[in-house]
């Protein structure tokens, strides 16, 4: 069954990355509260791998985003490039902040990827290679490996660790007040998902629905959940969309 009305959804990804969220469930009247469950520690700018032809930068988050060098300092030198960013979160960030986006997909790695094949294909297959900045956690999750071997149809792959994620401080005092009363709750990283549940107190009152984004956080709340808790949405569409639909999530 649907969440209560008077449930609050807890949206546990940074502020910023959740703003959109936030107003689509302000505009349908649902009540929310931000508490990120993860920060983040950004690294260097790594230095890639010369290769011929046009580099493809391949862009799934908005931290991956924010470390992207300012113009065209990402490039090489005098080769052209091209930008593919997840949506909406992730595109509509590199447009604002004058990195124009040229391909751009739902459904996180994997849909980006099959997106970018499609271009490419259509295109008469040029000769591209993909610089892929990522997380520490990301690179050994299971849909950013689908999406590499996707990728490398298309041609060489170079990844690298931009930034590193780790548990909010104090996430289980910031969450306790939320726990108390019904609630219900948005994950869109393995990361938020493990840190929720090592932060939510023994006991704690059982969420009334549960949103993933990407296949990863759905496996990692799957694994992870207590047994009585119910089973992750998928939802590859914005939150307000998945959360008003008429479809009743899955329970255990």
């Amino acid at each position: 069954m649907d969440a209560p009305v008077d449930s609050t959804w807890l949206l546990t990804r940074e502020a910023e990355d959740a703003a959109l969220d936030a107003e689509g469930l302000s505009k349908a009247g649902v009540k929310w509260a931000s508490v990120p469950c993860i920060e983040f520690v950004t690294k260097a700018w790594p230095e890639w791998p010369a290769r011929d032809g046009t580099p493809v930068l391949f862009i799934t988050s908005r931290r991956a985003a924010t470390a992207v060098p300012p113009g065209d300092a990402w490039r090489a030198k005098d080769t052209p490039g091209l930008i593919a960013a997840t949506a909406p979160v992730t595109s509509a960030w590199l447009e604002a902040h004058g990195h124009p986006v040229d391909f751009w997909a739902h459904g996180g790695a994997e849909g980006l990827a099959r997106t970018l094949v499609a271009a490419w294909q259509a295109q008469g297959r040029p000769a591209w290679h993909v610089r892929y900045p990522a997380s520490d956690a990301g690179q050994h999750a299971p849909e950013q490996e689908n999406a590499v071997a996707l990728l490398k149809t298309v041609g060489a792959v170079d990844r690298a660790v931009v930034y590193e994620t780790r548990a909010a401080q104090g996430l289980e005092e910031r969450l306790e007040p939320f726990l108390l009363a019904p609630y219900s709750l948005s994950f869109s990283s393995p990361s938020a998902v493990k840190a929720f549940l090592a932060a939510c107190p023994r006991g704690s009152r059982v969420a009334d629905r549960v949103v993933c984004f990407g296949a990863s956080t759905a496996r990692a709340w799957s694994v992870g959940r207590p047994e009585s808790w119910p089973q992750g949405e998928l939802s590859e569409s914005s939150l307000v969309e998945t959360i008003t639909s008429s479809q009743e999530p899955a329970r255990s």
